[in-house]
């Protein structure tokens, strides 16, 4: 790797079209979602390994929502809200070149696991099952990881997966600008295969209701573009340039004194 030692840095942005997913678990049928908007930005980086292979790594905020329903017999639910989280993909990247009108382009297709950490969120619940803090069947509420408090304004999450995996694979096309600077653009998707529980407890979230209980047991589908902006930094010039201390010596050499003895007898 050192013998290329490229390295490619930069921001990128983008938008999100996010959708709920459950697991085939008991009850999950009665559970429905629709397609919602997000966005993330963050910083990117590339290092090339050759001009074929490269290792691109993020560090992304990302905001998703999810829109969902619930209905069972006479009961109706629907439970919208926004949800955030601090992602680092991993993506392993194979890159193919293009030439067109002396300007050069670079495709990839790449894939890998991201991690995300769930900071938590925020929604408003709205229902027709009676309870005596539901304001006109209605309430705001704020995620909250740990032991039950007062109802009202909480879903509280316990024990609560913060942690979670999915896996992206995509692909994008990198544009040259001249003098290591380029503009890339980016479609990925997270897939299913890997999808993680947000909690391992069957009740879910708890909004302090009788009859309905936040289904954790789901992961969120995403589908997104991006864009970015990456200068090239040359490894090996800032390898060299931190080698290059000069030196002095450790000690410095005294001159022997030479001494010159006169023979004998002489005036």
């Amino acid at each position: 790797m050192c013998g290329f030692a490229q390295l490619r840095i930069g921001p990128l942005a983008g938008a999100s079209l996010n959708r709920v997913r459950f697991a085939e678990a008991e009850g999950s049928e009665y559970y429905s979602s629709n397609r919602k908007p997000g966005y993330h930005g963050g910083i990117a980086t590339n290092y090339k390994v050759n001009d074929r292979y490269s290792l691109h790594l993020e560090w992304l905020y990302v905001y998703r929502q999810k829109d969902v329903s619930y209905n069972r017999g006479m009961l109706a639910v629907r439970d919208q809200a926004s949800l955030n989280y601090l992602t680092v993909p991993i993506l392993y990247r194979v890159s193919f070149h293009s030439e067109f009108k002396k300007s050069h382009q670079e495709w990839y297709l790449n894939a890998g696991p991201a991690l995300h950490y769930w900071m938590g969120g925020r929604g408003k619940l709205q229902t027709n099952e009676q309870a005596s803090f539901l304001e006109n069947g209605s309430m705001n509420y704020q995620v909250r990881f740990g032991e039950v408090g007062e109802y009202g304004s909480s879903e509280y999450v316990n024990p609560a997966n913060r942690w979670q995996m999915s896996l992206y694979a995509g692909g994008g096309v990198i544009f040259d600008l001249g003098f290591g600077r380029h503009i890339w653009l980016d479609a990925r998707t997270s897939l299913g295969p890997a999808k993680s529980y947000f909690s391992s407890a069957e009740k879910g979230g708890d909004f302090g209701l009788q009859l309905y209980k936040d289904n954790l047991q789901s992961s969120i589908m995403s589908w997104s573009l991006s864009a970015g902006f990456m200068q090239d930094i040359d490894v090996r010039a800032v390898l060299k340039k931190g080698k290059s201390v000069n030196r002095r010596p450790s000690a410095t050499k005294k001159k022997s004194k030479r001494v010159i003895r006169r023979p004998k007898g002489s005036g």
